[in-house]
């Protein structure tokens, strides 16, 4: 059982910073023609809002809900909108992407930021730089059976696939990563703390 600590929540856009997979994470895929933008069941990241003539506007907001647990540790239940009805980010049991539920009373999944090294989170509106996120509650533990055989998952995030349709690109989140593949990396632009419920 966990508490929501409001004061601690908030809406942001997040920028992965990761070589080669520089734009936002969003709740579309993108294309041809003209960069068209469909909702997708799944974690993405594309360029959509990578070009100036797009409006600040259009960075798809996520809503980070603080909770804390008993014991007093704090993680977050990350929501969003997606075509008309709110959702929340889960992880697959198979593949470990990280994938769009429609939001329950009950969480699905709670996750940590890293933040210069220490898991923690913003204390008010503005951009923070570098930082990590991990699915919390069993990671390190679990050792799915997945397609690829029994493996180990400890919640590192890593981009795959790409697609490119001309000057736009996408790829989806995955949690399946090997040792050798280095973490997705963020810029977290804070836009309003004290939110539980997305827009």
């Amino acid at each position: 059982m966990t508490t929501i600590i409001e004061s601690a929540s908030f809406v942001a856009n997040l920028k992965c910073q990761t070589p080669g997979f520089e734009g936002f994470l969003d709740v579309h895929e993108v294309g041809k023609p003209n960069g068209w933008r469909r909702p997708c069941d799944y974690l993405t990241i594309n360029n959509y809002c990578n070009f100036p003539e797009i409006p600040r506007e259009e960075r798809w907001p996520f809503v980070f809900v603080c909770h804390q647990s008993n014991t007093g540790d704090l993680a977050y239940q990350i929501l969003s909108r997606s075509d008309g009805q709110v959702v929340e980010l889960d992880i697959t049991d198979e593949l470990g992407y990280l994938v769009w539920r429609p939001h329950s009373s009950t969480p699905l999944a709670f996750w940590d930021i890293d933040m210069a090294g220490q898991i923690g989170g913003p204390p008010g509106p503005g951009k923070y730089s570098r930082l990590g996120l991990r699915r919390v509650g069993g990671n390190g533990n679990e050792r799915p059976f997945t397609w690829l055989g029994l493996r180990e998952r400890d919640g590192q995030l890593i981009p795959y696939k790409r697609f490119d349709e001309d000057k736009h690109w996408f790829c989806y989140v995955s949690a399946d990563g090997r040792a050798h593949e280095a973490p997705l990396v963020y810029d977290l632009y804070v836009l309003e703390m004290g939110v539980v419920m997305p827009a």
